[in-house]
């Protein structure tokens, strides 16, 4: 990875520099599997000495440098840093696996990952049912894992069921999950305040259709198709563009809410 000094950059009216030398990663296998014109990645460095809370119900992000914790932010858990990113420490319920801890990815899509013996163990107690095979696309490459469904999970005091689940290098929550929340993270304090949002009690679709999708040339296409699945059956096949959704322009439609169809 080219490290080099960053150029001058900034979010709305909050400044990026930094004393640092960031890493130039090639984002463009993100582009395509998220279908945003994603051009940078925010670290953890960015959180310290702000109050960053994401409202998913209103769409929004604020960041601001008032730290007082307010009555409305909702339950506080605790955040240790890492290498890594931040980490839920309080207490976090696998099924029938107590206290594990969970780094908090919001740059991961999906629900939950469990580190692989976590995942294994899971699966062996019965409390992950595996249902197929997912592909997955990082700033460092392209790869199927398996997909499954947890029996419950319990961050703080809330607790989910049915949540979708795969297997990774770390336990991590990502956007799915927080998308249940309005979130507010105060890093520097070690504090992460989860409210209930319009989406708490949803429950969460399992994708069973076998169909991997991207944006290539501004034209949303099948990039995968899983043998055996409803789309594979259906004769659908890679490389295959998706004109419509729904009787509505495929794209008109965000990636991922076509994703989530």
């Amino acid at each position: 990875v080219e490290m080099f000094h960053p150029p001058l950059a900034t979010i709305g009216e909050l400044s990026l520099s930094t004393r640092k030398n960031v890493a130039s990663i090639d984002l463009s296998a993100v582009r395509r599997a998220r279908g945003e014109d994603i051009r940078g990645i925010l670290g953890i460095e960015f959180f310290h000495g702000r109050l960053v809370q994401i409202d998913f119900d209103a769409g929004s992000v604020n960041v601001t440098q008032n730290r007082r914790a307010q009555n409305d932010w909702g339950e506080k858990l605790r955040l240790r840093k890492t290498l890594f990113g931040p980490i839920c420490v309080d207490s976090n319920h696998v099924g029938r696996l107590d206290d594990e801890v969970f780094l908090v990815d919001t740059g991961n899509t999906g629900s939950l990952t469990l580190a692989r013996h976590v995942f294994r163990q899971a699966v062996k107690f019965g409390d992950v049912e595996v249902l197929r095979t997912t592909r997955a696309t990082t700033p460092t490459g392209t790869f199927d894992r398996p997909s499954g469904r947890l029996a419950g999970f319990r961050c703080g005091t809330f607790m989910h069921n049915e949540l979708s689940v795969v297997p990774s290098a770390n336990n991590a929550i990502g956007l799915r999950y927080l998308a249940r929340y309005v979130v507010t993270f105060d890093v520097s304090a070690g504090n992460m305040y989860l409210r209930p949002g319009r989406r708490f009690a949803d429950p969460e679709r399992v994708d069973k259709s076998g169909l991997n999708v991207a944006v290539v040339g501004g034209t949303v296409v099948i990039d995968d198709i899983e043998v055996g699945s409803p789309a594979d059956t259906a004769g659908l096949r890679k490389g295959d563009a998706i004109l419509a959704v729904q009787q509505k322009r495929a794209n008109d439609y965000r990636l991922f809410e076509i994703q989530q169809l």
